[in-house]
């Protein structure tokens, strides 16, 4: 009867192991997704704000050198992308009209 006892317990002790070992591979699992998730928001942050200051960028030379923008450009800006932007803040020094910047 000892005997049995004994196996008993040491099956046991071998399933609070190994319960164990889940439950730190879990949290570490856990973790690491807490982290990636994190650097993506960064990134995602990141992205967005280097939008918005290529947004702002442009909208400002626009007026500088177009005057007032009508609310179809500004929505133009609003929804272009980085690499529209981009493109148009290039085009902008050499365009002598508002429509040559955004021409296709």
């Amino acid at each position: 009867e000892l005997s049995y006892y004994n196996q008993g317990i040491h099956l046991i002790e071998q399933e609070d192991d190994t319960m164990g070992y889940m439950a730190i591979y879990k949290r570490e699992s856990f973790a690491q997704g807490i982290e990636q998730g994190i650097e993506q928001g960064i990134e995602q942050g990141m992205d967005k704000g280097r939008l918005i200051a290529l947004q702002s960028t442009l909208q400002k030379q626009l007026q500088l050198k177009f005057r007032e923008l009508d609310a179809a450009t500004q929505e133009r800006l609003q929804n272009a992308s980085a690499a529209e932007l981009e493109l148009w803040t290039e085009r902008i020094l050499f365009a002598d009209s508002l429509e040559a910047v955004f021409e296709e």
